[in-house]
Order: C-alpha cells, then structure tokens, then sequence
C-alpha cells in the first residue's frame, strides 16, 4: 500500500481522567493493485480510529496499548493502523473487471481472448461425474 497524496484527518484528542482519547476519520488516495487483473489504479481509503492513550506510570495496561510520556503524543502509530485495517482483502479496478485468461493471461477486460475456457483439465476429468446439471 502506497499513500498518494496527503492524507486528510479530522478528528478529537480529549482526556477523560488519566486516559487521553483519539477519535479521528481519515482519508487518504492509496496506489493499489487489482486482485483479478493485476493492474495498478488509484483507490480512496476511508477509516475511523477511536484509541485511547494510557500514561506511561499506568499499571496493568495491555501490551499493546499505546502509552504517553509527555505533553507531546505520537499519533502515527494508530493511524497507520487505522488505514491499514480498512483496506479491503482484494481490491478491485472496478466492481464488474473480469480478470485474467487462465489460458493465455490475457486481460478479458480489453475483450475475450478465444481461449476454451470451460474444457476440464484431464487430472479432474473424474470429478465431473459428481455434478449433475
């Protein structure tokens, strides 16, 4: 994931006791790869990031948690999270794309390539007597 761009944040950092709290929405233009076509186009990620901070001294805090020390507090980390966990498992170029010939490799998405597409691979020749039409 490469980041295009700035990205956009509007959000809140308020203290509630000795916990300080960060909820932020985010934007950001990120350079992704097609999952079916493999080529490279420009998507739009969005995520919203609710975390709370804990002071350094604080006992029985998670490992994980993200800590401060001073007056200044390092919001990167959780924002880099934030954009990271919403990023979708395959993206796509455009919802209808229609990938790769498993034949020739060929984009159909530039037009059909005339590969037989449908011929069984002989190995799982034996498979087919389980389908029924």
């Amino acid at each position: 994931m490469a980041i295009e761009g700035t990205v956009h944040l509007e959000g809140s950092m308020s203290n509630v006791g000795d916990v300080l709290l960060l909820q932020a929405k985010m934007q950001a233009k990120v350079q992704r790869t097609c999952g079916r076509c493999l080529k490279d186009f420009t998507g739009v990620t969005e995520a919203e990031v609710v975390e709370k901070f804990y002071p350094a001294s604080a006992e029985h805090i998670e490992n994980d948690a993200f800590v401060y020390d001073s007056d200044v507090i390092d919001i990167t980390a959780p924002l880099r999270e934030g954009l990271l966990l919403a990023e979708p498992m395959q993206a796509l170029c455009k919802p209808d794309c229609r990938g790769l010939c498993p034949v020739c490799g060929a984009d159909l998405n530039d037009g059909d390539c005339g590969c037989d597409r449908f011929t069984v691979d002989p190995r799982l020749a034996a498979l087919k007597q389980f389908i029924k039409n």
